[in-house]
């Protein structure tokens, strides 16, 4: 019995210490660092992915001081990053970063700790002596006003790491060598100098000896704040965009509307997809088509209430420059059930580039566009009321290609324009030849022959008649090309790179020819000679052609006398002249002379006022 109440005295003993130590364990946890220096809020919120937890079950213990060491191994190169998700603040991404409350509580603490150097999150008890490096860094995008200097402060420590453990942080960016360059810390603060406008690599290695012991690395986006809807333009230069609903103020009564976007840099280069974010209602309208001019696909679901409803449409276009142009349109839709007219467009069959006229082909087909029916349906209707038969491939709604209409002696008086004719030649395209008068389609005359088409005359799309929709007013015009698409403007549609030419500078459309041909300033072709005319010209900067613009007239020569034997009494003289640009010679005679002073002087005098 009295061996039983020690037993007992002894394990309420042991108990009291247990607790005792809980509570200094649980009070040094939540103790702050007194020298760290958080990652700037903002991060919090642009953080596209969150890193590795920083928070810290158990008290630090200090670095020690670390030995001399060799070089560390070669790191792993980071993987590829893709582009990051858009600052949530610009109200353009369809996912926005998680709050500083909600990164805390997903992430523990992860994406800058609790803002006083370390995390709040809870570990599980065997992860209390891991060995691990606390830090507020985070895989993230910062623009440039969030940092002073394009200074990043972060802190790194390490947690539960041996005595003879040290940590190395190194930066690599463009600015740094190759291998990238190692930061000094001050206490447990380091400072990285980001690189603008790309991803900069923070590399955390603990260090035992030589030997790295664990590895983590961190990439920072560092990028000019994009424009918004407070801030419609960033930058000096801002882009230039213009879209198919500028100055628009009706109702959109088409469900599958075709938002087209065109964006330039302030040099004329083409800005592409990936620099460009649309949305409709917050959420990103993804995967357009088109090469230089842009198809995002708008899709307006019923209205909830009545049969309108207003949508927001926003546009983002930025360079690798730090500048950017964001657009905003309000729009009302107006609900069209299925089958039911949403409006009115014009199609036209135009084969200028076979010397056949636009109005004998048929004129102008006037269509009545119903809703969810794509634009496939209006061409077999236009064909069908001109009489012509249609050879197409799949069917109107899946995949439709036309190949070739035919109709009685469409081709009877085909001919091609001679300059067109020259191009193709020049460009080295595959000749087929053309035997039936009846039919016009795929590899007549070239191997790049074919049908396209083309939208309101600027836009030929980057996807077929079955998967795009018309809208009340667009003409659409179906275009025969003998070059791909850049005898009629649409080379950029046809995907590929084809022939010696990159572009005929000139478009065979509408019965008429449009000399697009960017001209340099005029000058000399030809220089005029003595005896022959020269000429003045403009060359094309982009292909070469030379337009002549004016004749230089002949020069004439610029004699000058050379030598010269002067006349006697009974002896002819002689003058030799020389033209001072072309080198060219000739000799004039002189008379012998006549017999007394008077006479001679006056015939000199005579001669001399003769060549003056």
């Amino acid at each position: 019995m009295h061996r039983y109440k020690t037993m007992t005295k002894w394990l309420a003993a042991v108990l009291v210490l247990a607790v005792l130590f809980s509570l200094v364990l649980i009070a040094r946890r939540l103790r702050p660092s007194d020298d760290a220096e958080p990652l700037p809020q903002r991060a919090l919120q642009l953080s596209a992915e969150a890193g590795p937890s920083g928070a810290a079950e158990l008290p630090a213990t200090e670095e020690s001081t670390p030995p001399e060491e060799t070089e560390p191994p070669e790191e792993t190169e980071p993987p590829e990053e893709t582009e990051p998700t858009l600052p949530a603040e610009n109200g353009n991404a369809d996912e926005t970063a998680p709050t500083a409350a909600e990164g805390d509580e997903e992430q523990n603490g992860g994406a800058g700790g609790n803002g006083e150097g370390e995390g709040e999150g809870e570990k599980d008890p065997e992860d209390d002596t891991s060995l691990r490096i606390v830090t507020d860094l985070t895989d993230c995008v910062l623009t440039f006003d969030q940092l002073d200097g394009d200074i990043l402060p972060f802190y790194a420590y390490i947690v539960n790491g041996a005595s003879d453990m040290y940590l190395r942080v190194k930066l690599r960016s463009s600015q740094t060598p190759a291998n990238g360059s190692f930061l000094t810390a001050s206490g447990r603060n380091y400072q990285a100098r980001l690189a603008r406008q790309e991803s900069n690599f923070i590399t955390l290695y603990i260090k035992q000896g030589s030997k790295t012991v664990l590895e983590e690395t961190y990439t920072v986006r560092y990028v000019a704040q994009k424009a918004d809807a407070d801030r419609p333009t960033v930058g000096e230069q801002p882009p230039t965009v213009t879209t198919n609903l500028d100055g628009f103020t009706g109702r959109l009564t088409n469900r599958n509307f075709t938002f087209l976007v065109k964006a330039r840099a302030y040099d004329g280069s083409i800005i592409f997809a990936d620099h460009i974010l649309v949305t409709l209602d917050g959420k990103t309208v993804r995967n357009p088509t088109g090469s230089d001019v842009f198809e995002y696909e708008l899709y307006f679901e019923n209205p909830t209430v009545g049969d309108t409803e207003t949508h927001t449409v926003t546009v983002l276009a930025w360079d690798d420059a730090g500048n950017s142009t964001y657009l905003r349109y309000e729009v009302t839709y107006s609900f069209v059930d299925t089958g039911g007219k949403v409006g009115t467009a014009y199609i036209l069959l135009d084969a200028t580039v076979v010397g056949l006229d636009p109005e004998a082909l048929g004129g102008t087909y006037v269509y009545e566009i119903k809703q969810n029916e794509p634009a496939s349906y209006a061409v077999l209707a236009m064909l069908e009321e001109f009489g012509y038969e249609a050879d197409y491939a799949r069917s109107p709604v899946d995949g439709f290609y036309l190949r070739r209409i035919e109709r009685s002696g469409m081709m009877d008086y085909a001919q091609i324009p001679d300059a067109l004719w020259q191009k193709i030649l020049d460009d080295g395209l595959g000749l087929t030849g053309q035997s039936n008068p009846d039919s016009l389609g795929e590899f007549d005359y070239t191997q790049g022959a074919g049908w396209m088409y083309s939208v309101n005359g600027t836009l030929y799309a980057g996807k077929g008649l079955s998967n795009y929709y018309l809208s009340d007013g667009d003409t659409l015009y179906i275009r025969f090309t003998l070059a791909y698409g850049k005898d009629i403007g649409g080379y950029n549609a046809s995907g590929g790179s084809y022939g010696r030419l990159p572009t005929y500078c000139g478009r065979w459309i509408n019965g008429t020819y449009y000399d697009e041909h960017p001209w340099g300033e005029e000058t000399v072709l030809q220089e005029a000679t003595c005896t022959e005319s020269g000429s003045m010209a403009r060359i094309c900067t982009l292909c070469g052609e030379v337009q002549v613009t004016a004749e230089l007239p002949p020069l004439g020569h610029d004699f000058i006398e050379t030598a010269r034997q002067e006349p006697t009494e009974t002896e002819e003289g002689w003058i030799d002249f020389a033209c001072t640009r072309c080198g060219a010679v000739k000799r004039e005679t002189l008379p012998p002379l006549e017999t007394g002073t008077d006479t001679i002087t006056n015939r000199r005098k005579e001669h001399e006022e003769a060549m003056l």
